[in-house]
Parts: C-alpha cells; sequence; structure tokens
C-alpha cells in the first residue's frame, strides 16, 4: 500500500499546499489546524481532507490520464487498509524548524477520544513519523478515523492543546 500512497502524494503534494488547489475541495470534507507559539508566532500548519475519489481528483490540478489512475489507485489502497474505516491525508507544514509528532493527535466527539496510535496511519513521508521538521519540509500521511467516530456528526481533531472542528460529512464516496 505505502508504494501507492508514495507515487500518488507525491504527485498530489504541490497541489495539498497550494491555496489554490486546496479551496477546490468541499469545506465539509476538509479542515485545517494551526498552532502557535506562547508569542503567538505561527508554528505548525495542518492540513486534512477526507480521502475520496472525489476529493483527491479535485487537489490535482490539471489530472490526466495517468494520475487519473494513480489517484485511483491511491483510493483503494486507503480502502483497502482501513475497510470499515474513512480515512483523512495529512499534511503537517512547518512555519521554519518546528517538531512534530504523530500520537500528538486525537479524535473527539461528544465524551469520546480517540489517541493516534501507529497501527492508525501509514506515512507517506519519514517525516512524518516524528521529530524536526525543517522549513520548507512537508510530512504527509493517511490516518484512519476511529470507528467510534459518527461521521454524520462533527468531530474534533486535536494537535496537542489546540483543535479543529470536521464538520458533519455528507458524502464519503
Amino acid at each position: 500500500m505505502r508504494k501507492a500512497l508514495i507515487v500518488t502524494m507525491i504527485l498530489l503534494l504541490v497541489n495539498i499546499v497550494a491555496a489554490a488547489s486546496w479551496d477546490n475541495v468541499p469545506n465539509n470534507n476538509k479542515t485545517e489546524l494551526r498552532t502557535y507559539s506562547y508569542d503567538n508566532s505561527l508554528k505548525l500548519t495542518i492540513r486534512m481532507y477526507l480521502v475520496t475519489l472525489q476529493n483527491v481528483t479535485l487537489l490535482a490540478a490539471k489530472p490526466g490520464e495517468e494520475l487519473a489512475e494513480d489517484i485511483m489507485n491511491f483510493v483503494v489502497a486507503v480502502k483497502k487498509k482501513w475497510p470499515e474505516q474513512e480515512a483523512l491525508t495529512v499534511a503537517v507544514i512547518p512555519n521554519g524548524t518546528q517538531y512534530f509528532f504523530p500520537w500528538d493527535l486525537a479524535f473527539t466527539q461528544g465524551t469520546r477520544q480517540y489517541n493516534v496510535e501507529s497501527g492508525d496511519y501509514v506515512p507517506i513521508t519519514d517525516s512524518f513519523t516524528s521529530g524536526q521538521l525543517r522549513e520548507g519540509v512537508v510530512a504527509l500521511a493517511v490516518i484512519a478515523i476511529p470507528k467510534g467516530i459518527d461521521l454524520s456528526k462533527k468531530f474534533r481533531i486535536w494537535y496537542n492543546d489546540t483543535y479543529t472542528v470536521m464538520p458533519a460529512l455528507q458524502n464519503t464516496q
């Protein structure tokens, strides 16, 4: 699965980070979390979008036939990995040199909390596994949304003490 993910994600990396293509993904299928230091300067931007054929295609600026096949392979590989769950592609973008640890991510809904563990994600780049991210490096992974999350209701995604809200998902196809 990792090889199929890497091929497609390398092709889409620039578009995930680029504002123009990010804006193409429906608001109820994506979210962005920003962390700040004590002096209120930006540390990390974490962009997440639901892995669907439509969303991945929208991120590709002009998908040709070759890219269309890679997009399909990517979506199929994610569905094979987590057949009973939905997943998010996560891009961690540092502002300057920062530190990132995937196990500091968590999902909450109502009174339940689900911590991210190593089996819950597939790193696309080695930099996602934890540690120092140098300026200009983007850490990428696909993370399974926990089975206990009701996707028809909004839920929170946390990184340390900062969270973002993922809206109720209308279409996960």
